[in-house]
């Protein structure tokens, strides 16, 4: 029997969010176009925005707290202030000049900030009240553009470097007394990283697109595997895409390619499809799935006649 979904809305555009952190146990999340900086809730209906010219938000607490990029400086907005005012219009920002990052997170009271280098990839740890590098890690990752998935409890993310055809390398940063500690984990399995869990002890991990056959669900911080659905278990000719991601503690959702998407147990097992209003076999694309509150999630779907976010419920 397939799993049931519910829609509950539909939205023109592309996909594009940025988690905002979480009030009284519902996510917020940031959306950034056309000059504004919009906060939304769980359902992503408009809270509150404010104008802003920049050319991407990397990280954000809400509007008080942003981390934008302007195409060649880091600003930090609500850093030497505390807040972002009210009115509409950013406080002054702090600016980490000629550091053009490519993704961000707030950790605690500092900043984790990457930022490509000549054949590397910087990792910042920045006071966001100064603008002061606290510390720095270089990666190896050439040609990469960084990802970082923050542990929803712990001081810690995880950086995903996609390098296209050499594959992908995920680091562990861990900020210790102001200081970064950076390993290198899944060493040369080429992982994409869904997302942790809820409580932050599992780690869901989906495969790099030159070979799409298995998924994993990994202990953390162990990494010792729990599960996993293989291409084959789902009798899915293409594989198993990038999209996926944890649906509540107990559950995650995947997508077999060109086929639907599919709903397992939270070790990856008893797989289900589940129906979508999109038909993927005929009519489009799962680009990408962000969870919203526990049973709610959001899909970011490319069809001949455009893209369109989907929320629906499972």
């Amino acid at each position: 029997m397939p799993a049931r979904t519910n829609a509950i809305a539909m939205i023109d555009g592309q996909l594009s969010l940025v988690d905002a952190g979480t009030v009284e146990g519902h996510r917020q999340f940031v959306q950034y176009r056309d000059g504004i900086v919009r906060l939304l809730d769980d359902q992503l209906e408009e809270i509150a925005a404010l104008e802003h010219e920049a050319s991407r938000v990397l990280a954000a607490r809400g509007l008080e707290h942003l981390a934008v990029s302007d195409g060649s400086n880091l600003l930090i907005l609500g850093g030497a202030t505390g807040t972002v005012a009210a009115t509409g219009s950013p406080e002054a920002a702090v600016t980490v000049a000629d550091v053009n990052c490519d993704a961000a997170a707030f950790v605690g009271d500092l900043l984790i900030a990457t930022a490509p280098a000549e054949e590397t990839h910087r990792v910042l740890l920045i006071n966001p009240a100064t603008g002061d590098v606290v510390d720095e890690a270089t990666i190896d990752a050439d040609g990469a553009t960084a990802f970082i998935i923050p542990h929803p409890t712990e001081l810690v993310v995880v950086i995903e470097f996609p390098m296209g055809q050499d594959g992908c390398v995920a680091q562990r940063v861990e900020v210790i007394g102001g200081s970064l500690r950076v390993d290198e984990i899944l060493c040369g399995q080429d992982p994409v990283i869904a997302g942790f869990n809820p409580s932050g002890t599992r780690l869901l991990v989906t495969p790099y697109p030159d070979d799409p056959e298995t998924a994993r669900v990994l202990a953390w911080p162990s990494m010792d595997e729990i599960g996993r659905l293989s291409a084959d278990d789902l009798a899915a000719e293409i594989g198993i895409g990038l999209a996926a991601c944890w649906i509540d503690e107990e559950r995650i959702a995947v997508y077999a390619m060109e086929d639907s998407l599919v709903v397992t147990n939270g070790s990856l097992g008893e797989p289900v499809r589940a129906s979508l209003l999109i038909d993927f076999r005929e009519e489009g694309d799962l680009e990408a799935l962000v969870p919203l509150d526990a049973g709610r999630v959001a899909a970011g779907v490319w069809t001949s006649e455009g893209r369109f976010t989907l929320i629906f419920e499972i």
